[in-house]
């Protein structure tokens, strides 16, 4: 402003310069009007510079102001498409063993049994990430999923806004083997016999009713003496719809090429199976007979675990039915169908049958039952358990839970829990 009133003051001049000089001509000669006249453009050439550099320098600011909206924009974009979510889970328990012979063993405690964080990052309209950090009490901070998702919102979970019947997911997560849904507080018996986490990729195609998928991942448990590749994989299929008014139907079956990949079931089999004795040929015994190993009578070495003799294969199916999602009833099978090659007794299988039931809003009372077979001491032989939960509010609920388990040595436990949980 100060530039563009120099400017004119200087203009003013000058008409006033010209228009005064018939008056003052004869006081003043003709070269003291050409230097003065030299002067005032000098003087407006530099004004006229000095307003260009500004032009220049306001434009560089609004360069910069420009940048800074893209960058302020994106992270404006990147907040819309973040959501934290989480959940704190405090149990107090009371446990009574009971053995067939000899004392029973009574404790108790506290336990801090959950504690989650989950990120949702929405990259663009079709890709999203999601990473659970989980927390047990013992152990540090630890990243329970990192999983990159495109066109779904979870594993197995096909985005239904995009136009697109094809989804995939990859990254740590529990493979898509088994159903696992259940109303008590504590884990069904297939939960604790087929779930498993894994580096995995998920490749998946829906057509209502209809989600039908494919994993493969390097399991934990291999082949004796086999490489270690991506050799494990699963197959799995489900569909959903109404019968009628208010009832939906859900069922689905999945197939596993090894079970014992299982997180709880690697750990029960590297230990039962260790140390094991595993054949081995004339020709590779002639080949060690010069090492340090042992070999025994009948072609037979003691080693230290490393593999199945064969895989373990497994299937699970489930069924589901609810009615205004105040009554619910479902029931799920997981088992392996092949007896363990090292121990033929072991051919686990379990099932679990749950009734839920909402008689008035915020409360829920659910009952289970659930058996083993062929097992061995890996899981009770039956387990039954009731639950009542109660929301206090959206995101705060309190529990309590009756549990039963008969275990295969005859050993009676019972378990009662009492929980606060808060989710946000």
């Amino acid at each position: 402003m100060k530039i563009k009133n120099n400017i004119c003051l200087l203009i003013m001049g000058i008409l006033f310069l010209f228009a005064g000089a018939p008056v003052n001509a004869q006081n003043q000669s003709q070269e003291d009007l050409l230097r003065e006249v030299r002067k005032l453009k000098e003087k407006t050439r530099q004004l006229e510079e000095e307003v260009k550099k500004l032009q220049e320098e306001k434009g560089e600011d609004d360069d910069m102001e420009s940048g800074d909206n893209v960058q302020v924009d994106g992270l404006v974009g990147f907040i819309q498409g973040l959501r934290l979510s989480g959940s704190i889970e405090l149990e107090t328990f009371y446990e009574h063993t009971k053995p067939e012979k000899g004392l029973s063993d009574k404790t108790s405690d506290i336990d801090l049994s959950t504690v989650e964080l989950v990120v949702d990052v929405k990259i663009d309209k079709r890709f999203s990430s999601r990473f659970v950090f989980d927390y047990e009490e013992g152990r540090s901070v630890t990243v329970d999923d990192a999983l990159i998702h495109f066109q779904a919102t979870d594993i197995c979970e096909p985005d239904l806004r995009l136009d697109s019947n094809w989804y995939a997911s990859a990254g740590k997560m529990d493979i898509p083997f088994g159903y696992y849904e259940s109303h008590l507080l504590s884990d069904p018996l297939t939960q604790d016999l087929g779930e498993a986490k894994e580096m995995a990729f998920v490749l998946g195609m829906y057509y209502e009713p209809f989600n039908i998928a494919v994993s493969a991942f390097n399991g934990e448990m291999d082949e004796f003496d086999s490489s270690d590749h991506i050799a494990s994989y699963v197959a799995t299929a489900r569909f959903a719809f109404e019968v009628f008014d208010d009832f939906e139907f859900k069922t689905g079956a999945s197939y596993i090429s090894n079970i014992a990949d299982s997180d709880e079931l690697t750990i029960f089999l590297t230990d039962y199976l260790t140390p094991e004795t595993h054949e081995v040929d004339a020709e590779r015994e002639a080949d060690e007979a010069d090492s340090d190993q042992t070999v025994s009578e009948g072609n037979e070495e003691a080693v230290e675990f490393n593999g199945l003799k064969r895989y373990l294969p497994g299937i699970g199916s489930f069924c589901s039915i609810s009615y205004k999602e105040r009554i619910i009833v479902m029931f799920e099978y997981v088992g392996a169908q092949k007896r363990l090659a090292e121990d033929r007794r072991f051919k686990p299988e379990a099932w679990n049958l749950e009734v839920a039931f909402v008689p008035v809003e915020d409360i829920e009372v659910a009952l289970g039952y659930g058996e083993t077979k062929a097992a061995l001491d890996f899981l009770p032989k039956k387990q039954v358990g009731i639950t009542g939960v109660y929301d206090i509010s959206d995101h705060v609920s309190i529990g309590l839970e009756g549990l039963r388990k008969e275990m295969r040595n005859k050993d009676k436990v019972t378990l009662t829990t009492a929980q606060l949980a808060v989710s946000f």
